[in-house]
């Protein structure tokens, strides 16, 4: 009986292998820009799925280069990404394992961070922006399987909007640092970015500043190429 038990097992086990309801994948476009993006999906019916995407950049330097030159001041930055997305699938056509053309709908999270320190008549000064947004989309992309096993999936064009904001926070041990001056000059930049509001509420000190823009919405633009397994 015992035996009989561990077979009925085993055999079950082999067939949900053998149905192949799960993928495992890489993206490949956000390895140029040292962003790892893996994604899984889970088969539910005959043609549909759901899946996640986590996507990652381990904080370091920005386009290769660990600083960048303005007005004379050699400022260090350091720049992170993290992303996750969830995802339902509709795929057009009825064929075996979940080939083809496809549509999805999806929520994503994003951070994108940026940190930048220097030094400037012997004073130090550090910065940093984030920025948070939650949204949602809509893709058309198309999936095939070589031997069954190895899959190839390819986001076509997605696109979708974001609520999103900027956090603002910068310290110094200058004594001549004015809070006002900074904001002021922050929002002169912000000025010049459409849909963004000016920052009328910040927290500050004598060496530190913190502040948010309000809320605004930001579009998302999606393509890309995967590979990956299914099992």
């Amino acid at each position: 009986m015992k035996k009989l038990l561990v077979l009925a097992i085993l055999f079950g086990f082999l067939g949900s292998m053998e149905a192949q309801e799960n993928r495992v994948k890489l993206g490949l476009f956000g390895l140029t820009y040292k962003n790892v993006n893996l994604k899984y999906e889970r088969i539910l019916g005959a043609r549909t799925s759901v899946g996640a995407t986590i996507g990652f950049r381990p904080k370091g330097s920005l386009n290769r280069a660990s600083s960048a030159d303005i007005q004379e001041v050699t400022i260090d930055l350091k720049h992170k990404v993290f992303t996750v997305l969830p995802e339902f699938r509709y795929y057009f056509s009825s064929k075996e394992n979940h080939r083809g053309l496809y549509t999805g709908v999806n929520l994503d999270y994003l951070n994108i961070g940026f940190e930048g320190e220097t030094m400037d008549d012997g004073y130090n000064y550090d910065g940093s922006i984030n920025l948070n947004s939650f949204g949602a989309g809509i893709n058309l992309g198309a999936q095939w399987l070589i031997a069954d096993r190895f899959c190839i999936d390819w986001h076509i064009f997605g696109i979708g909007f974001g609520r999103a904001k900027l956090d603002l926070n910068y310290a110094t041990d200058d004594p001549a640092f004015s809070a006002s001056e900074a904001i002021a000059e922050i929002n002169e930049v912000i000025g010049d970015v459409p849909g963004v509001d000016e920052i009328t509420d910040y927290l500050s000190d004598n060496t530190s500043l913190s502040a948010s823009t309000p809320g605004f919405f930001i579009p998302r633009f999606r393509t890309g190429l995967s590979i990956g397994y299914a099992f």
